[in-house]
């Protein structure tokens, strides 16, 4: 008996040690429930929010197959498996592959091909590019924002729209969003929510997008698009659907409204020759302060966002603007169990006074009204071509412009210390805080946009003296002259590299600043027990 007890023993030795594994992988996030009451919203929209909230399962399943192509079966065999913490994880991450971990397998022998489910999974950057250069008449499909690659049996590439491909999720989403538009009295949602249903059965945005900018004294609001490229690390060319069902924070809307009629000035002030700066400029920037109810598809995968600047189509933003939309709860919840931790460990103790909620709630904003800003389409020969940066800059595009969005929000203190809406002595804080939220977005992982963003940022920041490095005590602190200074040069470059859509100073500023040095490496190590990010649920108070 003995023997078999030992035998079985060494059976179930691999399964405690899987198990083990996924628990210290389930630790990098903070499970958090933030409690959102919707009973002081009329029954109008009370009964159109909870509709709303029918999208996700149904664009969690688009996204799902955006994000792997073998998505589906691996699901199927994780369920079999009955494990709770490997489904979480899966949940977590919206496939098998770590997103905080350069997106290694957590399951299985898998292998995330770089252009996730939207190409085929064996496609080459020489396949692709060789067949457009062949049939240049399909070049506009084939890197379409909104259509998935596929090869036929002749292994000719061939794109479908995404509205075909993900048809069944896609027309059940319209409904909904048909349905929740019938119970909203807003006029304005009502239209936006009949718009958007549309567009979702053809791919075409434009008309909903300025609906959606065009939202007044609404108290229900929802992102319902495929929008950010994140997930194609192959060209950065094709958008995951996402969604995000909001409820208005009406008196921190009203707090901040005066910050959304200066797109014109920011544009005129920004730090470089007047040829890389838009002539036209979308003057329509709302600003709104938002308790989110739910997440779903991109927005939901691995880290959470605490703020989005939208729509991304180049001719909303030139025509009409873009929205600035602030998560309330989401930032407070990465504020307290995050930031202040980090700032505690890694910040001088002299500076540490300096971090606080607000000037990391005012960087989110500045940061979202930072994405609109600087060329939408490449500059050459003094003139404004038809490509657009984000075409011109691929799979370098989203790691130049997170970086641009965080370092161009810290240069527009200045001008908005001079409309005196933001004090003076808010500067040092806004520093040291960012200080601080660049080694919680590093943790995010070496292949994310954001985090390598930051990395770039910190070490350009220590180069021209901004940042200090104290090798005894470990800790880092602000300069504030040198931190300025070097905030403005770091602007100019990387609003110049996107104007003039150059991939060769793209790539070459990533691989000199975007990888961690030993010294960062090691003082990340010292943040082990802090969680990276949160799974976030929402607790509806009806």
């Amino acid at each position: 008996m003995k023997k078999y007890a030992f035998l079985l023993c060494l059976l179930l030795v691999p399964s405690l040690l899987f198990s083990e594994d996924m628990k210290s992988l389930l630790k990098k996030f903070e499970f958090y429930t933030s409690e959102v009451s919707i009973k002081q919203l009329p029954d109008s929209e009370k009964k159109c929010i909870l509709k709303l909230l029918e999208t996700g399962p149904y664009i969690d399943k688009i996204f799902l197959k955006q994000n792997f192509s073998k998505n589906m079966e691996v699901l199927s065999e994780i369920k079999n498996a009955k494990n709770r913490d490997l489904l979480t994880l899966f949940n977590i991450h919206y496939g098998p592959f770590d997103r905080t971990e350069e997106h290694k397998a957590f399951f299985g022998s898998y292998v995330r091909p770089s252009g996730g489910g939207f190409y085929p999974d064996d496609i080459s950057k020489e396949e692709f590019e060789t067949f457009i250069k062949m049939h240049p008449e399909k070049k506009e499909e084939l890197i379409s924002t909104f259509t998935v690659v596929k090869r036929d049996s002749k292994n000719w590439l061939y794109a479908v729209p995404f509205y075909k491909e993900y048809e069944q999720e896609v027309r059940a989403i319209s409904k909904i969003m048909t349905e929740a538009s019938e119970l909203t009295t807003n006029e304005s949602l009502k239209k936006y929510l009949r718009l958007r249903a549309g567009a979702l059965l053809n791919d075409k945005y434009f008309d909903s997008d300025i609906a959606w900018l065009e939202l007044s004294n609404h108290l229900v609001d929802a992102v319902v698009a495929p929008y950010e490229t994140y997930d194609d690390m192959l060209y950065g060319y094709k958008a995951g659907y996402e969604g995000v069902i909001m409820m208005t924070d009406i008196k921190a809307t009203a707090d901040i409204k005066t910050f959304d009629s200066y797109a014109a000035e920011l544009e005129n002030a920004l730090p470089v020759p007047d040829v890389y700066k838009k002539k036209n400029v979308g003057t329509h920037s709302p600003i709104g302060v938002y308790y989110v109810l739910q997440y779903s598809g991109q927005a939901n995968a691995g880290i959470k966002s605490i703020a989005a600047s939208l729509p991304n189509d180049e001719k909303v933003r030139e025509q009409k603007g873009a929205k600035t939309i602030m998560f309330r709860n989401v930032i407070d919840a990465k504020f307290e169990k995050i930031l202040k931790p980090i700032g505690n460990l890694l910040v001088d103790e002299t500076q540490t006074k300096f971090i606080n909620r607000d000037s990391f709630f005012q960087h989110a904003l500045l940061h979202e009204l930072a994405h609109p800003l600087g060329a939408n389409y490449v500059v050459r020969n003094n003139t404004a071509t038809s490509e657009t940066v984000r075409n011109a800059l691929k799979d370098r595009y989203s790691t130049i412009e997170e970086a641009k969005a965080d370092i161009l929000g810290l240069y527009n203190l200045q001008f908005f210390i001079g409309k005196k809406l933001i004090k003076p002595e808010e500067e040092m804080n806004a520093y040291v805080t960012h200080l601080a939220s660049i080694f919680r977005t590093i943790r995010f992982g070496a292949t994310e946009d954001h985090a390598k963003g930051c990395v770039i940022q910190l070490y350009y920041l220590m180069e021209k003296g901004g940042i200090s490095y104290n090798e005894k005590t470990k800790k880092y602190s602000v300069n504030m002259e040198k931190f300025r200074e070097a905030v403005k040069s770091l602007s100019t470059l990387l609003l110049t590299i996107e104007a003039t859509g150059d991939y060769n100073e793209a790539s070459k500023l990533i691989e000199k600043m975007a990888s961690l040095r030993e010294t960062e490496k090691e003082n990340l190590k010292r943040l082990e027990k802090l969680p990276i990010d949160i799974v976030f649920n929402v607790k509806v108070v009806k």
